[in-house]
């Protein structure tokens, strides 16, 4: 029988169907019947479509940028060959279309993109304030994500003729940087606020502190990456830039269908299929054509036959409440706490123990979030991780949190309550609550900045030695954190550690040398190596903990661009000091550190330690667990001193990686008075 004799006949039987049928339910039987028209007619269309025969069978050269294959695909071929367009043809650099704007593909590197954005460009070199309405932000696609390294976020606040309310902004905006070039009280306009990149924040992912209402917006720019110069220039001018990093990364269903032949293809109407390819079939030999529409057609027919059943099903069930949402919610819950094995929560609950994410009960950035104090009902105080941009990635790092929180116990690791289910439209972490902030708001952030006195010498000598053990433990657990900070080394009442934000932690496993991923991480406390070379190991940790090493005896934050070029970063300002044996305008005078000679020596050995872990080449670095017996070495004040005379070496040295770096080996000052290399780790 053909599929249009088929089809025919179905057509007939239902409408015989709904002629018997009640009045009522007339109307919405013949609705279900347009639908199988329409949808046969689409389904027949689009089966009669031809392969991608003249779509790249392989990598294709493209100007400067050497081959590139799919997703990317030239500008000749048919727009269903791929899913952005490189116009491969255009001088200086190729251009990128990305949902009908063009930019400039400088770079390209394994999964990222180095492209400018000539519009943005021109508003910069201009200094205009247009430049605040150039929202940078990448629309949604179900097939490939896009993610820009590394934004700032602005927000953009109307001026209003009511004073009241400007000076309610500016009061909700009161710890920012405020530009208003842009506005006068007579004319109107709006002034910018915003806070500068690595100022204790993760690439400038502020919180959103909901003032929509209040006439502001909230805009995300590109800034250099950390090993970039920053531009000269006023106010914000002078922190964003043209140039940018974009990472690709296509969807488990894309990937699939790449992998079968397939080519992901995303219509008009932001919907994904797959779409056969030029080598899909060739293993079960070609599929009969008509026989494919005949199965469509008979799978349609019977959607509709099933249609029309539910229906009349849900006409004869009287109206009461609906136990299947109680169902789903138990099904849901115990799938999810199976999968993550860990307690749910509902938003709702979340929602009511936050006073429904009220802005007063924002306790800070998560990196990808912004966390909120919260009260459950039994009591527990908590703290509410709300995950913005919600894409594949975010989840991804929703989840790898939780798996990773939910096989580990520590006392000073911070504790996971349990999260939200992974159908949740929201994606939630619980945590327990740390009362007494971060190491970085005690050393040099708001702690500080409000009056209370700094850290004395044992409290942060107990923090360097807890904070160890709690990495000590996760190395030994195959468990590299990749984001060690001082913004996330959480503090209790007794200023106990609490290490938190495992988002972008990794499991190791322990038959491999080292992990190939792309950098992620805190400026300033990136491992160069791992940075240059692409590869993670436990050694990388070891650096990120020589800064806060660092941070603890100075109270200098790991990147402050307000510092000289070469002493921007803390790590290169700290090397310095401590060659030049300047130890006394590297340590905070605070501690005591020419009037305590118990402070001097346990500080100057901290430093060791810290110059230590600092060393670029990963080899020279100590392992976590022997930086953990160091510092209770030093605690306890057993302390061997050593006089040898400070050294350097330049030389170029290779690892079994086979990725080299040019290496500069230094050796440390002891004390104060003395200079000399560390006899307990090989330099």
């Amino acid at each position: 029988m053909s599929f249009s004799t088929f089809s025919t006949i179905m057509v007939y039987t239902v409408i015989v169907t709904c002629s018997s049928m009640e009045a009522r339910l007339r109307f919405t039987c013949f609705m279900i019947l347009l639908c199988h028209v329409f949808l046969n007619s689409h389904l027949t269309e689009a089966m009669n479509r031809t392969p991608n025969e003249d779509c790249p069978k392989s990598d294709f050269h493209c100007g400067i940028l050497g081959k590139v294959g799919y997703p990317f695909f030239p500008e000749s071929s048919r727009p269903d060959c791929g899913l952005s367009r490189l116009d491969c043809s255009a001088k200086p650099y190729p251009k990128l279309d990305l949902y009908g704007k063009e930019y400039d593909v400088i770079e390209k590197e394994s999964l990222f993109l180095r492209l400018i954005d000539r519009d943005l460009e021109n508003l910069l070199s201009k200094k205009s304030c247009d430049t605040f309405y150039h929202n940078f932000s990448l629309p949604y696609s179900p097939a490939i994500s896009y993610e820009v390294y590394h934004n700032l976020t602005l927000f953009r606040c109307n001026i209003v003729k009511d004073r009241s309310q400007n000076e309610s902004i500016n009061g909700h905006f009161h710890d920012f940087l405020r530009y208003d070039k842009c506005s006068s009280f007579e004319t109107g306009g709006f002034v910018v606020f915003y806070k500068k990149p690595y100022e204790d924040q993760d690439f400038g992912y502020i919180a959103d502190h909901d003032f929509d209402q209040a006439g502001c917006s909230r805009i995300q720019l590109p800034i250099p990456l950390s090993s970039e110069v920053m531009p000269n220039g006023e106010g914000p001018f002078g922190l964003v830039n043209a140039t940018f990093l974009l990472e690709w990364s296509l969807s488990e269903d894309c990937i699939e269908c790449h992998d079968r032949g397939g080519l992901c293809i995303v219509d008009q109407t932001n919907r994904y299929h797959c779409s056969k390819g030029t080598d899909m079939g060739t293993v079960a030999g070609k599929v009969d054509h008509d026989l494919l529409l005949e199965a469509g057609g008979v799978a349609l027919a019977v959607g509709v036959l099933l249609g029309i059943i539910l229906v009349v099903v849900i006409y004869k069930r009287k109206r009461h409440k609906s136990l299947y949402d109680i169902s789903r919610s138990k099904s849901s819950k115990g799938e999810s706490s199976k999968d993550y094995g860990v307690p749910i929560f509902t938003h709702k609950e979340l929602d009511k123990a936050t006073d429904h994410f009220a802005s007063s009960r924002e306790l800070g950035d998560g990196g990808f979030g912004t966390v909120y104090y919260g009260k459950l009902q039994d009591g527990r105080e908590v703290a509410v991780k709300y995950l913005y941009q919600q894409n594949r990635k975010r989840k991804e790092q929703f989840i790898n949190e939780i798996q990773i929180l939910a096989g580990i116990r520590h006392p000073n690791l911070v504790t996971l309550y349990g999260c939200t289910s992974k159908h949740s439209r929201e994606l939630l972490l619980v945590y327990e609550y740390i009362p007494n902030g971060t190491l970085s708001d005690h050393l040099h952030g708001r702690m500080i900045s409000n009056g209370d006195p700094p850290l004395n010498w044992p409290i942060r000598m107990n923090i360097a030695v807890e904070t160890a053990r709690a990495l000590a433990y996760l190395h030994a657990s195959d468990i590299i954190h990749r984001d060690i900070k001082t913004a996330n080394i959480l503090l209790t009442h007794n200023f106990s550690v609490k290490v938190a934000d495992f988002g972008l932690s990794r499991l190791f496993p322990n038959d491999v040398t080292h992990v190939s991923t792309g950098p992620q991480g805190t400026p300033g406390y990136v491992d160069p190596e791992y940075h240059k070379c692409y590869h993670l190991t436990d050694k990388s940790d070891v650096y990120s903990f020589g800064v806060v090493l660092i941070e603890l005896i100075s109270s200098m934050p790991a990147v402050d661009v307000d510092r000289g070029k070469d002493e921007i970063n803390l790590s290169d300002l700290a090397m310095k000091r401590m060659l030049r044996g300047e130890m006394n305008r590297l340590v905070d005078k605070s501690l005591g550190f020419e009037t305590d000679e118990v402070v001097t020596r346990m500080t100057s050995s901290v430093a060791e330690l810290g110059f230590q872990c600092l060393q670029l080449d990963k080899e020279l670095r100590p392992a976590m667990e022997e930086v953990l017996l160091r510092l209770l070495e030093i605690q306890g004040d057993n302390i061997e001193a050593s006089n040898v005379d400070k050294s350097a070496d330049i030389t170029q040295n290779s690892s079994d990686s086979g990725c080299f770096m040019l290496q500069e080996v230094l050796v440390s000052p002891d004390s104060v008075m003395q200079k000399w290399v560390s006899t307990k780790y090989s330099v």
